[in-house]
């Protein structure tokens, strides 16, 4: 399936390049996409500068818990002898409307950041940051689609992010008013769900064929927040290379182009062609109206800058 908008993303600003870390260090990963960023609308943020901390700072540390602890009044946010929880919790609601303001729904963000982080823990001589952060906790309980920024550097990790990026937004985006409707919806992301995590999707799948025409529509909501969760949640890197290697198979059979089935890519400089191979593979397919179920979303703008390079 192709769909026409442009995809509008927030980034945490010091990844964009601004020097806002509290060192006033900033990285511009959007470098690692190329020509490939200019396709996308960027929102920069920085919670800790909307909070007025300035940079440089001194760095910020959440005590006795995480961010979803500090937005259940169970942590405090420090700022060396200072308590700025209050303040920083203000300005994570002020950096969320900014997002909603700009319908944006996916977010890239500095991993162990006590702000912005999400998955990993930042433990040294002194301090611990327990995911998540403060900002990261709202984004993910708001339903927000989080990206690692370094991520952005690994092209086969950005291929399975994007992927499925596009299928999240598409499906929030669904308007689902009947059962036929939800139907509908879930085919087209199916096979993504599997891929990703078999077991649940096929769980997902019993549930969903016990529905009848009197099932509420706030239960078809409530499963489509099932999927979206599912759909956004981090996977590992085997799990990613099999669906990458899957996808260039199913191309190459669908579009007649003799291949050495038994030659596996196991190389992280072979993953990484096999990448640029199954993204022209995809733009060549979606032009003869030929989609993978594990990448079923693909966005025009996406489709007309790649083809035409």
């Amino acid at each position: 399936m192709i769909v026409q908008e442009k995809v509008s993303i927030g980034i945490s600003a010091c990844m964009y390049g601004s020097k806002v870390w509290h060192n006033r260090e900033g990285w511009d990963l959007l470098e690692k996409l190329g020509c490939e960023a200019d396709l996308y609308e960027w929102h920069p943020i920085c919670a800790e500068i909307e909070a007025g901390l300035g940079a440089p700072r001194i760095p910020v540390q959440v005590l006795d818990g995480n961010g979803i602890d500090v937005w259940d009044d169970r942590a405090r946010v420090m700022q060396g002898n200072s308590d700025i929880t209050d303040r920083l919790k203000a300005a994570c609601l002020q950096a969320l409307k900014r997002l909603q303001i700009g319908d944006v729904h996916a977010f890239v963000f500095k991993e162990t950041s006590p702000s912005c982080g999400v998955y990993r823990v930042l433990e040294t001589s002194r301090q611990i940051n327990r995911p998540p952060g403060v900002f990261g906790a709202l984004l993910y309980r708001e339903g927000f689609f989080l990206i690692p920024a370094e991520d952005l550097k690994d092209p086969v990790k950005w291929w399975d992010w994007r992927r499925r990026l596009f299928a999240y937004l598409w499906l929030q985006d669904q308007t689902i008013l009947s059962l036929v409707e939800f139907y509908e919806a879930w085919h087209e992301v199916k096979l993504l769900c599997q891929d990703l995590d078999n077991e649940r999707a096929r769980d997902m799948g019993k549930t969903f064929a016990q529905f009848d025409k009197k099932t509420p529509i706030a239960n078809l909501e409530y499963q489509r927040e099932q999927i979206l969760d599912l759909i956004r949640k981090p996977s590992d890197f085997p799990r990613i290379a099999q669906s990458l290697l899957k996808s260039y198979l199913f191309f190459c059979k669908q579009l007649k182009i003799e291949i050495d089935e038994s030659a596996e890519p196991v190389e992280s400089l072979e993953l990484k062609h096999l990448v640029e191979e199954v993204r022209a593979l995809e733009i060549v397919g979606a032009k003869q109206e030929i989609f993978f179920g594990g990448s079923p979303i693909l966005y025009r703008s996406q489709i007309m800058v790649e083809f035409s390079e």
